[in-house]
C-alpha cells in the first residue's frame, strides 16, 4: 500500500508539472485549472452561439416581390407571375442585368 502511495504522488507531481511541492499546491492548482477551463469552455460555446445567431438572422423587411417583364420597342409585350424574394435570393435578383435580343428587351422589376 505504501508503494502505491508513493506512485501515485509521483504520478501527480511529474503529469502536471509540478516538482518538488507538495499534494495540496497540486490540487489547489488542478481546481484552478478547472476553472480556468471551464470559463475557457463557456467563452468558446457563447463566442460560437453570436456566430450562429449573427448570421443566421435574415431581416424580415428585406423581401421584396419580382417580375420579368419582357419589353418589345418600349412597350410591355410579357411579364412573368410575381415572385416574392428574400435576402440573398434578392439581391442576386436584383443584380441581374437586363438582357437585350433584337428589338425585345427583359427587364427585372421588384417593388
Amino acid at each position: 500500500m505504501r508503494i502505491a502511495a508513493q506512485v501515485l504522488k509521483f504520478f501527480i507531481r511529474y503529469t502536471f508539472y509540478h516538482k518538488s511541492v507538495n499534494e495540496d499546491t497540486v490540487f489547489v492548482s488542478l481546481v484552478n485549472n478547472q476553472k480556468g477551463m471551464k470559463n475557457r469552455i463557456v467563452f468558446i460555446a457563447v463566442l460560437l452561439f453570436i456566430c450562429w445567431a449573427a448570421n443566421s438572422c435574415e431581416a424580415i423587411s428585406g423581401c421584396k416581390v419580382c417580375q420579368d417583364i419582357t419589353y418589345e420597342n418600349g412597350k410591355e409585350v410579357f411579364s412573368t407571375p410575381e415572385t416574392e424574394y428574400c435576402g440573398d435570393q434578392l439581391i442576386a435578383k436584383e443584380s441581374t442585368a437586363d438582357v437585350t435580343i433584337g428589338n425585345q428587351t427583359i427587364k427585372v422589376k421588384c417593388q
